[in-house]
């Protein structure tokens, strides 16, 4: 019974709900996590601080063409008293660097196609490499029905 009757709030939902007819151009968010225990043998807390910036910037070339962009920088730190081998980060700092770039393109009303170049740079800045990019890409058919 209880799996019906979640079925059923779920798809009640779903009708509801609308696509978003907006975008947002800056995004700035932060996270502080409060010192928590390892689970391990290290005996001391450690706290994470985590922040992204996010900015988008369209370039419409027409009624039907966008070329679209997004770049996007994550930090993430990780910091403790823990005494730790060299080998180890310690504290851990991380900064990330994603660029997502390319065509979105209506064909219709209801049909549309994106096609985008992804490259992700994660690094801490002390041990660059080639390891450090990552490329993608994201291609997306979109036929609404």
């Amino acid at each position: 019974m209880k799996r019906h009757l979640f079925g059923f709030l779920l798809s009640l939902v779903s009708l509801v709900t609308f696509g978003q007819q907006s975008i947002d151009l800056v995004t700035l968010s932060g996270r502080y996590g409060f010192p928590q225990s390892y689970l391990t043998t290290y005996p001391e807390k450690a706290t994470e601080v985590a922040a992204l910036v996010n900015l988008k910037f369209p370039i419409e070339f027409g009624a039907n063409t966008i070329w679209y962009n997004d770049l996007s920088y994550l930090y993430s730190q990780v910091t403790d008293n823990n005494t730790m081998a060299d080998s180890l980060a310690n504290p851990i700092h991380l900064h990330g660097f994603i660029l997502q770039t390319g065509v979105i393109r209506k064909f219709s009303r209801d049909r549309a196609v994106q096609i985008l170049f992804v490259p992700r740079f994660m690094t801490d800045f002390e041990h660059v490499t080639s390891k450090t990019w990552q490329f993608g890409g994201i291609f997306l058919f979109e036929k609404r029905y």
